[in-house]
């Protein structure tokens, strides 16, 4: 079923762990919420995608600390299982300053970054760039 914007919003921070698929839309409510959601990319050999942006931009955010990736049944099940273990040891890893900078500061950067990506790949298809 498909949900509303406002009810997956409010589905998602009712939730103890979010699952999502490896796009934007689907990871940026959570980290928004505060939330670390365990993200399962969709790929291009399984004919999930066209190709594999979601595998890049997962691998990108798992590397900020800001989502736990898998890409297996057995890596999701271990997420899952182990959820609170993961989340403390990579809240643990993370720079203190980093730590110390609000959530929600930290996703509007990371909003404000991908719009800037986002513009100059489109000036640049246009000759712009």
């Amino acid at each position: 079923p498909f949900l509303s914007f406002d009810d997956l919003m409010i589905r998602t921070a009712r939730a103890r762990i979010v699952v999502c698929h490896g796009g934007p839309g689907s990871i940026m409510p959570a980290i928004y919420l505060n939330k670390v959601p365990v993200v399962w990319p969709r790929e291009k050999k399984y004919r999930e995608a066209v190709d594999d942006h979601q595998l890049d931009f997962s691998a990108r955010l798992a590397l900020k600390g800001l989502i736990l990736r898998v890409t297996s049944a057995e890596e999701l099940e271990a997420a899952v299982s182990n959820y609170d273990r993961k989340i403390n040891a990579l809240t643990a890893s993370l720079p203190d300053e980093v730590k110390k900078i609000d959530p929600h500061v930290r996703v509007s950067a990371f909003a404000r970054g991908l719009n800037d990506l986002c513009q100059r790949l489109i000036d640049t298809r246009k000759g712009r760039g």
